[in-house]
């Protein structure tokens, strides 16, 4: 809705300041839309990981005359590429597996997932459905092992999670001219978001008519009459599965890492499945297996949680594996050299080290939870619906207005998770 609004064929940007007449129904919108929607996560990991490394060593490299430029290219890349990877790996899987978004601004240019989609709903065929599907795990599977592989041969330098004194008064001056187009890029990231929020807001308290704005209140009404329920019943469940994913992602995260158990790495790839089958199809996947006794979960809101929890792991598991990757064994040997037991050196030692995972998984969760339609579209029943549900019902029948109201108290609610949890993250950044 604010893509379309701001450089749509009569958008804000483009017809209203540019005078431009271009088509933003095309892959060139995909792509735009899919960067924007994962850099935020992608740089929550890659600082999740980053906080897990030991300054010294950046401080040695400084100290024995290597330059700003070379310190960042030998030292703190190789350091962050398992968070790198990571990153690159989820917005793969993420792009790949979305349906909703060629649907809306793709045009007539096709993806996987929303002919399969399409082959479902609009047509009721199951069979070209799942050889799509199978098509798309394909490419995904062979961009898992991918990951696994850089992981495995990434190079680790840090060789302790202990900090230094002087590591929080490192100083390191990026230079001009890198500084700048860092800002340049961040800037334009930032003014691009805020554009999108603010198109959204005006649409949910003006109508535009006759070449005329006019401001009204009639959309806010509606919705504080018969949708609030819906909203209050999001954030219900967003809590339950962030907290969920985050607790059992981290937990996997470490047996696969660290304990190293027989058939770890075939775990790793049965985790990560949910991620890779397209919405709509894990959505479909639940309602045939928890429709019978004793599992008859379908229309619960249990089956709601349970289906984002599971769809979000492979974020919370990647996202501490690159934590992991950071953190030295030797603190888990000296703990077990000194008698403690494996519950007290996870909870002790490994929790705490994994913090800035646990943000990051939670605020993936929480956010995904909050704005998924496809998974659980097929899972809720009409007296038990959740916002983005309201919200996708609203824009099929037309009502912008209404539709720009709810994705206000859904982006409200997200962005406050989204600051209060990236500032924690930040604090444990620069602690660290």
């Amino acid at each position: 809705l604010a893509y379309i609004t701001l450089f749509g064929k009569r958008g804000f940007i483009t017809s209203t300041l540019l005078g431009l007449n271009m088509n933003p129904y095309d892959w060139h919108g995909i792509v735009l839309m899919q960067i924007a929607s994962n850099v935020s996560i992608a740089a929550l990991i890659i600082m999740g990981m980053m906080s897990g490394i030991d300054k010294r060593l950046i401080e040695a490299s400084l100290d024995l005359g290597e330059s700003v430029t070379g310190t960042l290219k030998r030292v703190i890349l190789p350091l962050a590429r398992p968070g790198i990877v990571a990153a690159a790996f989820i917005t793969f899987i993420k792009s790949i597996a979305d349906f909703g978004t060629p649907l809306i601004i793709g045009g007539n240019f096709k993806m996987l997932a929303s002919e399969a989609y399409l082959a479902v709903i609009g047509r009721g065929d199951f069979p070209m459905a799942s050889a799509l599907s199978v098509i798309i795990i394909i490419p995904s599977i062979i961009a898992f092992f991918v990951y696994r592989s850089n992981m495995k041969h990434a190079e680790l330098m840090a060789m302790s999670s202990s900090k230094s004194v002087q590591s929080s008064n490192l100083s390191f001056n990026l230079g001009v001219g890198l500084r700048a187009v860092l800002m340049l890029f961040t800037w334009t990231f930032l003014i691009f978001m805020t554009l999108q929020y603010v198109s959204i807001f005006m649409s949910a308290i003006s109508d535009y008519r006759s070449g005329q704005l006019i401001f009204t209140s009639e959309y806010i009404q509606e919705v504080s009459f018969s949708k609030m329920p819906s909203f209050f019943r999001s954030l219900y469940y967003a809590f339950i599965a962030a907290i969920a994913t985050s607790v059992i992602g981290l937990l996997l995260s470490y047996y696969i890492e660290r304990r190293r158990f027989k058939g770890a790495k075939s775990f790793d790839l049965i985790a990560s499945l949910p991620y890779i089958i397209p919405g709509p199809f894990f959505g479909i996947g639940y309602v045939l297996a928890f429709n019978d006794y004793p599992l008859a979960l379908t229309g619960t809101g249990l089956i709601v949680v349970l289906n984002c929890v599971f769809r979000q792991i492979p974020i919370s598991t990647k996202a501490a594996s690159a934590t992991l990757s950071n953190i030295s064994t030797e603190l888990e040997d000296a703990a077990r050299d000194l008698g403690a037991s494996n519950f007290r050196i996870i909870r002790g030692i490994i929790m705490p080290l994994l913090k800035p995972a646990f943000l990051v998984s939670f605020v993936n969760t929480f956010t995904a939870t909050m704005t998924t339609v496809g998974a659980i579209i097929f899972l809720i029943t009409p007296s038990a619906k959740v916002a983005t549900v309201e919200l996708f019902n609203v824009i099929r029948e037309g009502k912008y207005g209404l539709a720009a109201v709810l994705a206000c108290m859904i982006i409200t609610a997200t962005l406050l998770i989204n600051v209060v949890f990236s500032r924690l993250l930040l604090r444990e950044t620069k602690n660290g």
